[in-house]
């Protein structure tokens, strides 16, 4: 599964926990999640390891293409939202 993202592109779903990741494949996201206190920008080629369960937001600053990789099973259902321009 691959998420293509236009500038300002808001994706939402519930993380599964431990167990998925999160790869920029092209342009600038940022994510944050549910009951972490921090927020993290990545970058082509970067990767982040979701660890906790809950919601999970992911905003394109550039055209993006992210690939979420799933390592256990169970996937989540996305909500995509799009920019107004």
């Amino acid at each position: 599964m691959h998420m293509q993202m236009n500038k300002g592109d808001l994706i939402t779903f519930d993380s599964i926990g431990r167990g998925m990741r999160i790869r920029c494949a092209i342009g600038k996201v940022w994510i944050t999640q549910e009951g972490d206190s921090r927020d993290y920008l990545l970058g082509t080629g970067q990767v982040i390891e979701l660890r906790l369960r809950g919601r999970v937001a992911i905003t394109a600053l550039d055209e993006s293409l992210c690939v979420p990789e799933f390592l256990t099973r169970g996937v989540p259902s996305l909500k995509v939202s799009h920019a107004c321009n």
